[in-house]
Parts: C-alpha cells; sequence; structure tokens
C-alpha cells in the first residue's frame, strides 16, 4: 500500500484532486497465496484462515468508518500523480 496525490477526470469530465491510500493497482496480473505445494488439509487450513483475517479487515475498515470510500479509479484518467 502507498499513498498517491493527483488529478481524477471521470467519465463525465468533473475533474477532481485525489488523495488515496493505494490498496492495489490495475494489473495483467492476479495476485494470490500459491497453496499448490501444500496437501488439502494444509490447503484447506490456510484458506479458512485467509478468509479469517479478510474478515476481520472488512470489519476493521468499517469501524473506521472508510467502509464507503474505496475507490476504483481508471487510470487513464489520472494526471498529476506525486
Amino acid at each position: 500500500m502507498k499513498r498517491a496525490q493527483f488529478t481524477y477526470t471521470d467519465g463525465k469530465g468533473k475533474v477532481t484532486e485525489r488523495d488515496v491510500v493505494v490498496y492495489a493497482s490495475a494489473s495483467d496480473f492476479d495476485s494470490a497465496f500459491d497453496l499448490s505445494e501444500y496437501n488439502k488439509d494444509e490447503r484447506d487450513y490456510f484458506e479458512e484462515q485467509l478468509l479469517e483475517l479478510h474478515e476481520q479487515f472488512l470489519a476493521d475498515i468499517k469501524e473506521l468508518g472508510l467502509s464507503s470510500n474505496y475507490r476504483r479509479f481508471k487510470t487513464k484518467n489520472i494526471t498529476n500523480n506525486d
């Protein structure tokens, strides 16, 4: 994650200044935890633990009051990226 400031032009042409914490950048790749080397029981355990971590992460975001602030920005519409 990283902090970024930029100018964004939405699909309707509205220009806004944004100050964001980038959670994930657009990419041609899927980010994943590769569990291939583990047996089925271990994979099932890791999946369960990762899902619990994700649920806790979402609950923490909600507790911070940021659950309505998640946005996706088209990189082609970003200018003045610091």
